[in-house]
This record gives structure tokens, sequence and C-alpha cells, in this order.
């Protein structure tokens, strides 16, 4: 697993529409955990994590 140092999140209505869009275009994910809200970190193509966050 990638250090995850997320600088920028997402807010959406879905995260799992969110989840199932990124993963069909092959983009790498981490797993969706809730913790107060759900959300899940993935990586853009210079291996940035960034997150995407449901309220």
């Amino acid at each position: 697993m990638k250090p995850r140092r997320s600088a920028f999140n997402f807010y959406v209505p879905s995260t799992e529409e969110a989840y199932n869009h990124l993963r069909s275009h092959g983009v790498e994910v981490e797993e969706i955990k809730q913790y107060g809200a759900k959300y899940f970190a993935f990586y853009d193509l210079d291996g940035n994590c960034l997150e995407v966050c449901e309220y």
C-alpha cells in the first residue's frame, strides 16, 4: 500500500457510484471505509493520493 497523504477531497452524493466509475476506468482505488462519513482514496496518474467523501 502506498503512503496516504490526501490533500484534496471530492464530495459526492454516492461513494459507491464514484468508486465504481473510477474502477471501470482503470483508476487505482482503495476500499470504501466509513468513519463518520463514507470515503475512499484513489491515485492519479502521477501517484498523488486523492479522496472521495460522502456525508
